[in-house]
């Protein structure tokens, strides 16, 4: 099992405690994850299915409009 599938498990899981006791507040404190981020993973999973967990490529680090450094 690599890093990847754990983190998938984990996601899910919280989402499964979450419908098991009917309390969202309690899932996300006994699975360490903020509310705001089990509603983000709960939305890509209703959305994307098991994919929606995985983990989104970073964000690109550079501005469109800076210069060229070979100017």
């Amino acid at each position: 099992m690599n890093a990847e599938t754990k983190i998938i498990k984990h996601k899910l899981s919280v989402l499964e405690l979450a419908e098991a006791l009917s309390n969202v507040s309690s899932a996300c404190r006994l699975g360490c994850v903020s509310r705001t981020h089990f509603y983000d993973n709960k939305q890509r999973f209703q959305t994307l299915g098991i994919a929606g967990l995985r983990d989104l490529p970073p964000i690109v680090k550079h501005h469109p409009n800076t210069t060229r450094m070979n100017l």
